[in-house]
């Protein structure tokens, strides 16, 4: 069984804003989609115990039911509408706020190993440099 409070949660992680609408002391959550369909979830007459959901358009009235909502049949139903109306998922905004430090962090250490690197690999064509200009006096006094 699916509570109001979990459904108005999934259909927020899923880019939907429901908006609570009372009527006759009946509690309807309506998320307003694209070209003027609607996402309606409300209880469930035959087993009030349970939430339904219908997709409603503005022209053609209800075109899906769901019945005896879980959280699992909510999340397919969302797809469903998704799917039928053409609608891309979007990240979420956790997902997004959560992607700019590891981006930063990232970068960083590229960054960072790529100094490291460099100034090591600087140092080693400086040690280079200095035996090959050191070994012509020892060979020419080896020689003497």
């Amino acid at each position: 069984m699916l509570s109001e409070k979990e459904a108005i949660a999934i259909l927020e992680e899923n880019n939907m804003k429901p908006s609570t609408i009372q009527q006759q002391g009946r509690k309807t959550l309506v998320a307003k989609l694209t070209n003027g369909y609607s996402f309606i979830i409300k209880k469930d007459e035959s087993m009030p115990r349970y939430l339904c959901a219908y997709l409603n358009s503005n022209k053609n009235g209800d075109l899906m039911t769901w019945n005896r909502l879980e959280k699992n049949s909510l999340l397919l139903a969302i797809k469903s509408v998704h799917e039928f109306l053409g609608i891309q998922p979007q990240w979420k905004v956790e997902s997004d706020r959560l992607m700019t430090p590891i981006t930063i962090a990232f970068l960083s250490l590229l960054i960072s190993t790529g100094y490291l690197f460099g100034s090591k690999l600087a140092y080693c064509n400086a040690q280079n440099l200095d035996m090959q200009l050191s070994q012509p006096d020892q060979v020419s006094i080896m020689s003497e």
